[in-house]
């Protein structure tokens, strides 16, 4: 699975930049620019919301919102109501759509960020331990296992908008 995870992240990847100008190209824009009006008009029109963002990332990566309930534990109609922005989401339960779509680090973060959560910081352990099941491409069974191995709170969370699934 890491190969074919990576390959089609490497897809997704490519996808999502021709969506928007990464950081580093905007702030390069911004520091040549002859005025902020003129980077202003010239920036890209990519600030999708969370919902846009998430839906996207199911065609890109060809899953249903069917495939990321039964991948990430959500009930039904809990994950529908995620998907059609009507229903917000803990940073943890972003997290686990993310491993469900599967998305890499970059989408990842994008995600997170678009959902008003802080990015994934790799200086903080639990952080570390996510991104590094992200990397690996592991579900979030193998990333629960391994916070709970080394006391973490794990991202599912039994009765909080999830259906029960056996570990």
């Amino acid at each position: 699975m890491g190969a074919t995870r990576r390959a089609s992240s490497t897809n997704a990847t490519n996808a999502a930049a021709h969506e928007a100008p990464h950081t580093e190209e905007l702030l390069e824009r911004l520091r040549h620019a002859a005025s902020i009006d003129d980077y202003l008009d010239e920036l890209p029109p990519f600030d999708l919301r969370f919902t846009e963002y998430l839906n996207k990332a199911l065609v890109r990566h060809g899953v249903s919102v069917t495939d990321v309930k039964n991948r990430c534990g959500f009930n039904g109609t809990h994950c529908y109501q995620v998907f059609s922005g009507t229903r917000g989401c803990d940073r943890d339960r972003v997290i686990l759509i993310a491993l469900a779509l599967p998305l890499d680090l970059e989408e990842t973060q994008q995600l997170l960020s678009r959902a008003g959560y802080s990015r994934l910081w790799p200086k903080e352990a639990r952080d570390a331990i996510i991104i590094f099941g992200i990397e690996r491409g592991q579900g979030y069974q193998e990333v629960d296992e391994k916070l709970h191995e080394k006391g973490y709170e794990t991202l599912y969370k039994e009765g909080r908008g999830h259906s029960k699934m056996r570990r």
